[in-house]
């Protein structure tokens, strides 16, 4: 007995499975050729609705990959107008404002200015009203999880100490991974991250684990678990060092003293879900 192919007598013994499911039906509510062709027509479009949601995230990060990511790097690193916008702070949404590579899990994403929906499909956006790369505060970037080339998707792999490097159109900048601290301990909803793992979740409005610092760090926040959006998994790393683009090293920031500025300002849900 196949599953497609129906069978020829109503009582063949090797009827399909389907054709058996058909003449049940039929049988049992009296539904004539037009109702089993209606069924067999509903699942084909279940069966199909099925697999568009299993290939839909491929399709997503392969048009931000070739359509929009490359064009956004040749930009970051062409672009004087960009080169000017970023050193005058003058960066509009949509702006690639620098390459994010996390060597340990294979990402490699321009991240562009801002945090909408419009933003994040070109893979990673930087919280508006967070610090530039390599400043003092604390940078803000969220990314998918699930789509849109899905940058984040193994965040929940890295370990402390490992690297995070922010290209920007000037200079270098690396980070390593660190705890997540009080911030980490005031927020932190389960123990889904690996035991010991420095990454932690969050209720999707934490709006709390991207609020400025002194020193310079780096917070990244992405959907949790994969394919939702009910919460938010979060993973913070500190500046280390940074060079320009012609390998000169630069001292680093100094920490901020006084009253910390204004960071993002929180609307609706946690940016980077799905």
């Amino acid at each position: 007995m196949t599953w497609f192919e129906d069978p020829i007598e109503p009582n063949a013994e090797d009827e399909s499975r389907l054709g058996y499911l058909y003449r049940s039906v039929s049988g049992r509510y009296h539904v004539g050729q037009a109702g089993i062709r209606f069924i067999r027509a509903m699942a084909w479009v279940v069966l199909i609705l099925s697999v568009a949601g299993l290939v839909w995230p491929s399709i997503t990060d392969q048009v931000s990959a070739h359509l929009v990511q490359q064009p956004l790097a040749d930009q970051l690193v062409t672009s004087p107008d960009l080169f000017a916008r970023f050193e005058q702070r003058r960066l509009i949404a949509g702006d690639p404002m620098s390459r994010i590579v996390i060597p340990k899990i294979g990402v490699d994403n321009v991240v562009v200015e801002g945090t909408d929906a419009d933003d994040l499909r070109a893979g990673a956006g930087h919280y508006v009203g967070s610090p530039l790369p390599g400043e003092a505060g604390n940078v803000a970037i969220a990314g998918h999880r699930s789509t849109w080339a899905s940058p984040f998707r193994h965040l929940d792999q890295l370990v402390v100490g490992d690297q995070i490097e922010l290209h920007s159109p000037v200079a270098t900048h690396v980070y390593t991974v660190v705890e997540g601290g009080e911030k980490a301990v005031q927020t932190r909803l389960n123990d889904d991250c690996a035991p010991g793992a420095p990454c932690w979740v969050t209720a999707d409005n934490a709006w709390t684990v991207v609020d400025p610092e002194r020193e310079a760090m780096l917070t990244l926040t992405t959907c949790h678990p994969v394919g939702s959006a009910r919460q938010r998994l979060v993973l913070r790393a500190k500046l280390v060092s940074s060079r320009t683009t012609d390998g000169k090293a630069l001292p680093l920031p100094t920490p901020i003293e006084g009253p910390l500025p204004p960071g993002p300002a929180p609307s609706g849900a946690v940016p980077g879900g799905v």
